[in-house]
């Protein structure tokens, strides 16, 4: 495992005052990173070297705000495979957290491990989540489908979980949102920088979405919204029933609960998931799955509307 990290390393840079990656916070950025690639290498063929090249700058990024890692890109070898890169940076990732307790870091809980694994891979890779390259052409009809969906209109209080980038909030607007209604929240506060500059008009808030309790102190009281949103991020959530009992409390009456994802459930089962299941450990609900969940867990919600297609899936729940 240490000679595949360190023939990658060598291969994807040239260390400045080193001549490898030795420490275990570099080979866990290079993980991360992979698990990025993951995330867009079925999405089209055609954005995949951008990506690639996209995710280079941002490693060397990183290295420059942290100070702690400062290569620069050079060209990968043709006949090195990106499934190739991906194997060896996903055991480098467990290597990389063994290396946590040899240095007696405290241990996490699993959630937390769960929430600072996927931290750190979209922090890693928030410079291509920010691109027009994330989002490819024909995925943009879906992308509007979603927003409309939700049934805006100008009094819409809006909950955007996982709002990453804020990919959806253009089309929220087209939709009949107003964005400055709108509130994202993201484990990623490097995403979350490059939502905050493109829509300063709506609230951003770095936050695990279980441990969020928003308040509006002064107009003296709670805010509740009339949507809450999981788009591309259901299937990462850790405990998806504990969470979705906790946005029912956050939901005005008669509010919906949108779960979507534009490549559907297929994709995310046979791509994301295989690929790396710590990243994405569960499966989009089918609609028997998701009535069963609701009456399993108890949960203050009923099923309106499931849409599970080949490559889309939009279910829709109101709070009972």
């Amino acid at each position: 495992m240490e000679e595949a990290s360190d023939f990658v390393a060598r291969k994807r840079c040239k260390s400045i005052g080193r001549r490898r990656w030795t420490r275990p916070g570099h080979r866990l950025i290079a993980a991360h990173l992979s698990v990025a690639i993951g995330l867009c290498v079925a999405l089209q063929p055609a954005f995949l070297g951008r990506f690639v090249q996209g995710v280079r700058y941002a490693s060397l990024a990183h290295g420059e705000r942290s100070s702690r890692l400062r290569t620069q890109a050079v060209s990968q070898p043709e006949d090195f495979e990106l499934s190739e890169k991906i194997d060896v940076y996903t055991r480098s990732s467990e290597d990389s957290l063994q290396s946590r307790t040899e240095v007696g870091v405290p241990a996490m809980s699993e959630s937390e491990e769960h929430n600072r694994y996927q931290e750190a891979t979209f922090d890693g890779a928030a410079d291509f989540f920010a691109s027009p390259a994330a989002t490819p052409p024909d995925v943009v009809p879906r992308m509007q489908r979603i927003a409309r969906t939700c049934q805006f209109n100008d009094d819409t209080k809006i909950l955007d979980v996982a709002t990453g980038t804020g990919a959806l909030l253009p089309y929220f607007s087209e939709a009949g949102a107003r964005l400055d209604k709108l509130t994202g929240v993201d484990l990623s506060q490097g995403m979350l920088t490059y939502a905050m500059e493109k829509f300063p008009m709506a609230t951003f808030s770095k936050a695990d979405i279980n441990d969020f309790y928003p308040d509006d102190s002064h107009r003296g009281g709670p805010v509740y919204f009339d949507r809450i949103i999981f788009n591309a991020v259901f299937g990462n959530l850790f405990n998806q029933a504990a969470t979705l009992k906790h946005v029912s409390t956050l939901l005005e009456a008669n509010g919906l609960v949108v779960i979507s994802h534009p490549l559907g459930r297929k994709w995310l089962r046979d791509v994301l998931h295989k690929k790396d299941p710590r990243m994405v450990p569960h499966d989009l609900p089918s609609e028997v799955a998701l009535r069963n969940l609701i009456v399993t867990e108890n949960l203050d919600l009923e099923v309106l509307t499931v849409d599970d297609e080949e490559d889309f899936y939009c279910a829709v729940l109101r709070l009972k």
